[in-house]
């Protein structure tokens, strides 16, 4: 997956793997949108 920095424009590739996947019916902005965490994986 790509991950993009908040603090300046640069971008990193990282392997990753869905930790969850929750459906949150309770949130204003998004309600009945699905939230995925990811986990990144350390390689060897």
């Amino acid at each position: 997956m790509k991950y993009y920095n908040s603090i300046s424009s640069e971008s990193a590739m990282m392997d990753t793997k869905i930790e969850y996947i929750t459906k949150d019916e309770h949130a204003l902005r998004f309600k009945g949108h699905y939230l995925v965490g990811f986990k990144n994986i350390e390689k060897p």
